[in-house]
């Protein structure tokens, strides 16, 4: 980003942090101070785990840019681990194509193949690295002022063969993903869980929506599972295939998926 937090404090104060977003598990601040940066809190669990990950993953163009941790003094209460991030400033993938100006933006020539190439050239050095993602999907990735992808929230991630501490979202989900009955828990996903998830947000790129707009989750897994799938003919041939393909797993990684794209 061409700026390091190097000089953040080992503790912020909550009233130096400015309210940005909040998730299913985490709630995201903006510092005031630089508001270059955000500081993600979480669970201790969550968030030990998801140092680990970023510590293993290091920097790369397709990730998060992450630069450690900081407490958050709450009052009187004890400090909140806290981990840094860059900011990408234009919010996930999923807010983009719930907008007019993302739709515009996905219909543009070449804009879904580079989209593709970015995705894919992340989860395959994520893989590379020992690491499922787990909860893959568009509510996972960034959106750049450049309109560039990376990809976020490794939180509940598998990291050498650890079990995911949370599930892939419905919409994004392989129907045969055993879950456990107590579900969201730790589940242990695979890298064709990811590539299964790639297909959807491929899909959902490619039409400019999101692949639950028109059915609820629980009517996709349900069709998914009974090997019907959603009309595709409004799409070109190539990604049509790949996206069947993705879902039907018949990718065994993501360097075959984008060589299926003849993006390598």
């Amino acid at each position: 980003m061409g700026t390091e937090p190097a000089d953040f404090p080992k503790s912020i104060e909550r009233s130096a942090l400015q309210f940005l977003q909040r998730g299913c598990m985490a709630t995201v601040y903006r510092i005031k101070s630089q508001p270059a940066f955000v500081i993600k809190l979480q669970d201790t669990t969550y968030h030990h785990n998801e140092k680990r990950v970023y510590e293993r993953l290091g920097r790369h163009p397709r990730i998060a840019a992450f630069y450690g941790e900081a407490a958050v003094q709450q009052s009187s209460d004890l400090p909140s681990p806290g981990l840094l991030f860059g900011l990408v400033p234009n919010g996930t993938l999923r807010e983009t194509l719930e907008g007019d100006i993302g739709q515009s933006r996905a219909k543009r020539p070449g804009q879904v193949t580079l989209w593709s190439a970015q995705l894919l050239d992340g989860l395959s050095y994520i893989h590379s690295r020992s690491v499922i993602h787990g909860d893959f999907g568009a509510h996972n990735v960034l959106v750049g002022l450049d309109w560039g992808l990376v990809i976020t929230d490794f939180a509940g991630s598998r990291l050498d063969g650890s079990p995911c501490l949370a599930g892939p979202s419905p919409a994004y989900r392989r129907p045969t993903l055993v879950l456990p009955p107590d579900a969201p828990g730790p589940c242990e996903p695979t890298e064709g869980d990811d590539i299964y998830a790639f297909g959807t947000v491929l899909y959902e790129m490619s039409e400019g929506a999101l692949l639950y707009r028109a059915i609820t989750r629980d009517s996709v897994l349900a069709s998914f599972t009974a090997g019907l799938y959603p009309d595709l003919s409004s799409m070109s041939a190539l990604p049509r295939s790949v996206v069947l393909g993705c879902w039907k797993c018949q990718y065994s990684s993501a360097r075959r998926v984008a060589g299926a794209l003849g993006l390598s």
